[in-house]
């Protein structure tokens, strides 16, 4: 690990672009949550958000109950790191 956080979102923003051109809608969730983790590391919440939320809503059309759990634990801890804890638990109540 170099820490060149920055590199680091460039190469999942390629990946995620592959995953999206192969239709490959497991990639593209795997690749959003280290992009979104990446993100919130640098400061990016918003974006950060987007990308657990896309990543949540991929795992849920794939029914795959593991992931949602993971994109709600990164949704959950990137409220409480924004000191938003009202809407910590939100992200679960979305069908």
């Amino acid at each position: 690990m170099t820490g060149d956080h920055p590199a680091a979102v460039r190469d999942l923003q390629e990946a995620l672009g592959i995953y999206r051109d192969l239709a490959d809608r497991p990639g593209q969730a795997r690749a959003l949550k280290p992009l979104g983790s990446m993100r919130q590391t640098l400061g990016d919440w918003p974006g950060a958000a987007r990308d657990f939320q896309e990543a949540l809503g991929i795992y849920r059309d794939l029914g795959y109950r593991h992931g949602e759990v993971i994109a709600l634990n990164d949704s959950g801890t990137l409220s409480r790191t924004r000191g938003d804890l009202s809407q910590a638990g939100h992200a679960s109540s979305k069908p």
